[in-house]
């Protein structure tokens, strides 16, 4: 009988043993134990789909490679990673080689992008939004040298500078926002980077139902300043009315107080003068926080308020007019009895409309507060 084992040299055993040890998923670490030459060994190799999370690819030889849908975040990769003839769909290394054949082609926009990659990011941010159009002759490669640059630059306050100047290298808002949508599905993007991605899209592009939804989503992020650039955009009356339920139901779900604050506030701005007039806390100067329960004193303090905003409104609209002005900004005792019946349904109203306020106030309990203080309630200079 022939023995067919193969012979396993010491140091293939030492190999073999230190893959079995390893319990990580890192590809470069695992190429390194394994012995696997990264310049001749990955020539062709089938590659798809593989998870490249903080691996460095530098030196990698991947020609004629199949890399599509390879993704990962955290990678380090430089001209010394070869992705001659690989196939890189949907793919992480996708931009990266879109870069180098566009500026093997032109080689007069490489040093354009060269020289910006290391402006400093004040004069670099604001020269990208002024003249990379003018100087690469037309919005083909200035949109093309804007993404590069984007995608490059290292430096946090440049980047997002950057993602700011570029607007005008677009030929169009669409393509403008198209990139920005790209931005999102990179699995490396900062929470910066986020943050000024979302600001934009808010602020020009709320409209748009694909944004609609990101918006929508982002209201969940676990970053609150993230959070926060959503609100306005999506309080506004017409996002508003078209998602009021996914909207509540995230408003219902905020643990932040200020933002919570700042949901009161835009739904006051969409609900009327009366909402903003009744919801505005005049002790702290800031709008309620609908998670803290209206009492027996907050409801007084809030139809107070709103009768002080009412009066003063008035008689800022007679100066504005030029109108000769006498009447008085005190609250009197009668006013605050007449403003209870007007001003309590408004707030089971608003209620009823979905923000989540905890009503624990009785008009008995308003009685009482008033007859505290029957004479003159308030005094406005």
């Amino acid at each position: 009988m022939i023995n067919l084992t193969p012979e396993i040299s010491d140091a293939d055993k030492e190999r073999l043993s230190a893959i079995a040890e390893y319990e990580g998923t890192n590809f470069s670490t695992l190429v390194s134990l394994s012995g696997l030459s990264k310049t001749d060994d990955f020539i062709g190799a089938d590659l798809s789909n593989v998870d490249f999370s903080n691996s460095d690819l530098r030196g990698f030889n991947f020609t004629d490679a199949d890399l599509s849908g390879c993704y990962g975040v955290s990678f380090q990769i430089d001209e010394t990673t070869n992705l001659t003839g690989a196939n890189v769909s949907s793919s992480i290394f996708a931009l990266e080689k879109e870069k180098r054949e566009f500026f093997s082609m032109h080689k007069d926009h490489l040093a354009l992008f060269t020289r910006l990659q290391k402006e400093y990011w004040t004069t670099g941010a604001l020269w990208v939004g002024e003249n990379l159009r003018r100087t690469s002759k037309n919005f083909e490669a200035s949109a093309k040298i804007a993404k590069y640059l984007y995608a490059s630059v290292k430096d946090e306050t440049y980047k997002n500078q950057i993602l700011y100047g570029i607007r005008s290298t677009f030929r169009t808002e669409e393509e403008y926002k198209e990139f920005l949508l790209n931005q999102l599905i990179d699995p490396q993007i900062t929470q910066r980077s986020l943050r000024g991605v979302i600001d934009i899209l808010g602020k020009r592009f709320a409209s748009d139902p694909v944004v609609n939804r990101i918006l929508l989503l982002h209201l969940g992020h676990e970053n609150k300043d993230i959070r926060k650039l959503c609100i306005p955009p999506v309080m506004t009356r017409r996002f508003f009315s078209q998602n009021r339920d996914a909207i509540f139901t995230r408003i219902k779900n905020e643990s932040d107080p200020f933002l919570r604050m700042t949901y009161t506030q835009h739904f006051a701005a969409n609900a009327g003068p009366r909402a903003a007039q009744l919801l505005f806390n005049e002790d702290k100067k800031a709008y309620h926080d609908y998670a803290v329960p209206i009492d027996d004193r907050l409801f007084f303090g809030f139809v107070r308020g709103a009768v002080r905003a009412q009066k003063i409104a008035r008689k800022a609209a007679r100066i504005q007019k030029g109108m000769n002005v006498s009447m008085g900004t005190d609250v009197r005792y009668d006013e605050v009895v007449e403003a209870m019946d007007f001003f309590e349904p408004e707030l089971r109203r608003f209620r009823d409309m979905g923000l989540p306020l905890k009503l624990a106030y009785s008009v008995d309990g308003f009685k009482r507060q008033l007859r505290a203080v029957r004479e003159d309630i308030i005094e406005v200079e």
